[in-house]
């Protein structure tokens, strides 16, 4: 199994962002639970903080692998990793 994190997700090395808080989330399929945290992260986290979301998807075999390539797109400080 490898863990691979799509070039287009990755933060640029000469990034000057530095991170306050980062959220690590392992998920394998059970896509509603995903849906349901990653809406309750940003309706309730604080934006005075630089914070992330680290996803790292155990090869799920549901829905999750194309909900969470558009929800990079919805959500800036959401990062995907997928194992496969």
């Amino acid at each position: 199994m490898t863990a691979t994190l799509a070039p287009s997700l990755r933060m640029p090395a000469t990034s000057k962002t530095t991170i306050d808080v980062s959220i690590v989330i392992p998920v394998f399929n059970k896509i509603e639970f995903t849906k349901v945290c990653l809406e309750t992260l940003d309706a309730n986290t604080t934006r005075e903080l630089a914070w992330e979301v680290v996803i790292v998807d155990n090869a799920s075999s549901d829905e999750t692998p194309t909900f969470l390539a558009e929800a990079v797109q919805r959500y800036p400080w959401l990062r995907v990793v997928r194992n496969e």
